[in-house]
């Protein structure tokens, strides 16, 4: 007999008893002497079939109740297997694990940890600038800038220790790992929080770093090699508009044609919520066909009336005329660019070749000029103007040229300590740096003894933390972290002058003081006066913005 049968003729039997027979367990001692059957007779009964009728209760069918699984990719794996993702032929036990793509495929529990290369070993144009938000338009240049980086090689490539700078001052460098897939995208911006900074997506945020609206370099190195460099002005013919990225063609991804004005433009692709146009951590797009219409050598992307060729971004501007011929974008009627339109043509500033004279200045007393704009100089009060003091009156004495917990165009200031006895008006002072001036504009009465804060941002909340006596915002341009020249003046009479270069601490995150022991003009010409501050300030940078100085003999 098969096994099979004598199996299921067994289960019968069990079941299969004599009328009225009582059924009992095998494990049940028996009614019977030892040694009895309880059923002697060595013939099968008549009602126990030797042949198998059908499928016996409690008997395991012919298909298991759980079935093996199937190789659905036919990558020689299934379930039972282990692999993670049977549609997919790529994915199983073993298979490479592409670094970074966001993909288990070799069924570990994890993606594997994208490595790059070291920045020792990328060559020059493998990294390239593809895209620059230079002037946003949807939020201030303070939240919205940022710049695009592309990996132009056949591997990742780290970024740590990347050094981004312009031809000045301004620089920043990476200081993580940040790794950037072959042929991918990364954004490095001044903001990381979109819901403020234009709705870009970054992976690194910096500092001290700040893109012109007009003209500037972005520079990558490592270790003083360049990498790539990209100069963009409006005089070499690029094409720029408020609120719209600068753009590489996808088509010129190259460390060559990124230094041709012809290779960018305007981006025509809009991004997040606010309307700016840029395509910030994707492949760019192809840039429209320009022309230039007027032949002046500027095409419809730069040149601001491309049917005139008196106007472009290198022509003259004529005063007066009605015409914006230098594509600046500022009034023609403003001459001096006080921001008042000359009074001669509908505007209310009274002298529009001098700066310093408009309805908002302050009128000095008796100095014979009508600085204000109301028909006559201002009479004495008995409070001295800027145009009494000597050199000596006013000591610089203090300067954060290169904060940390905010960005340098947010939390630059200086501080001046007044030598001068007795009250003076410093309306009028004119504040200068290496790359221009600014002049207190309207009253700012101040006392012997004081210490004044001047600042280009005078919004404590995001300045840093710092009480700020006079707002200068982009008057000037910036104060330089390598060094600068800071002068105070009226006029050709020159009252402070400080020139921090070399010998002069190198900071950041700590204002520049002037040791206590030397508030004087004469003092503060030398750097070993000065040293870095001591004493924590608002958000955590360290100066003394409008109290005594801390002492140089301590550090």
């Amino acid at each position: 007999m098969h096994p099979r049968y004598f199996l299921f003729s067994l289960s019968l039997l069990s079941l299969s008893v004599g009328c009225g027979e009582k059924i009992t367990d095998s494990a049940e001692p028996s009614s019977e002497p030892a040694g009895e059957p309880s059923n002697p007779s060595t013939e099968p009964s008549s009602e126990t079939s030797t042949e198998p009728s059908g499928e016996p209760s409690g008997e395991p069918s012919g298909e298991p109740s759980n079935p093996p699984s199937e190789d659905e990719d036919s990558d020689g794996f299934t379930r039972d297997d282990g692999d993670c993702d049977d549609n997919n032929p790529d994915v199983y036990p073993g298979a490479e694990d592409i670094p970074g793509d966001g993909i288990d495929q070799d069924c570990s529990g994890s993606d594997a940890e994208l490595m790059g290369r070291v920045l020792e070993e990328v060559l020059t144009g493998e990294l390239i600038v593809t895209e620059v938000m230079n002037n946003p338009y949807a939020v201030g240049d303070d939240l919205g800038e940022w710049l695009e980086i592309f990996n132009n090689s056949d591997g990742a490539i780290d970024l740590n220790g990347l050094v981004v700078s312009d031809n000045a001052d301004d620089s920043f460098t990476v200081t993580e790992n940040l790794t950037i897939p072959s042929r991918e995208h990364i954004v490095l911006a001044l903001n990381l929080d979109t819901v403020i900074n234009g709705g870009v997506t970054a992976s690194f945020a910096y500092t001290g770093f700040v893109l012109s609206n007009s003209s500037d370099e972005v520079i990558l190195s490592y270790n003083g090699r360049v990498l790539d460099e990209m100069v963009y002005s409006a005089d070499l013919g690029y094409g720029m508009s408020a609120g719209k990225s600068l753009s590489l063609d996808v088509d010129k991804y190259d460390f060559n044609d990124n230094d041709q004005a012809e290779s960018w433009c305007p981006s025509p692709t809009e991004f997040g919520s606010l309307g700016d146009y840029g395509t910030p951590g994707e492949m760019n797009p192809t840039c429209p066909a320009v022309e230039d219409a007027d032949g002046d050598g500027f095409d419809n992307t730069s040149d601001c009336d491309d049917n005139n060729p008196l106007v472009n971004p290198t022509a003259p501007e004529i005063w007066y005329n009605g015409l914006d011929n230098n594509c600046n974008g500022d009034s023609d009627f403003d001459q001096d660019g006080d921001g008042e339109d000359s009074s001669d043509y509908g505007g209310t500033d009274c002298n529009d070749t001098e700066e310093f004279i408009n309805t908002s200045a302050y009128d000095i007393p008796e100095n014979g000029t009508d600085e204000d704009c109301d028909g006559s100089d201002a009479e004495s009060t008995g409070v001295a103007s800027v145009s009494d003091l000597v050199a000596g009156d006013l000591i610089i004495s203090e300067v954060m040229y290169n904060p940390s917990v905010v960005a340098d165009n947010m939390g630059e200031w200086m501080e001046i300590y007044v030598q001068y006895q007795g009250t003076v008006n410093l309306g009028g002072l004119a504040i200068c740096d290496n790359q221009g001036c600014t002049s207190i504009a309207g009253s700012l009465e101040v006392g012997s003894g004081d210490y004044v804060v001047v600042g280009n941002n005078g919004d404590s909340a995001s300045n840093g933390g710092v009480t700020v006596h006079y707002e200068y915002g982009s008057g000037l341009a910036g104060l330089g972290n390598s060094g600068d020249t800071i002068e105070l003046k009226y006029g050709i009479n020159v009252i402070d002058v400080v020139d921090f270069s070399s010998g002069f601490p190198n900071l950041n995150g700590e204002s520049m003081t002037l040791d206590p022991n030397n508030i004087d003009a004469t003092a503060n010409d030398d750097f070993f006066h000065w040293c870095g501050a001591t004493t924590s300030y608002g958000s955590g940078d360290l100066g003394t913005p409008g109290t005594t100085n801390d002492s140089c003999s301590l550090n």
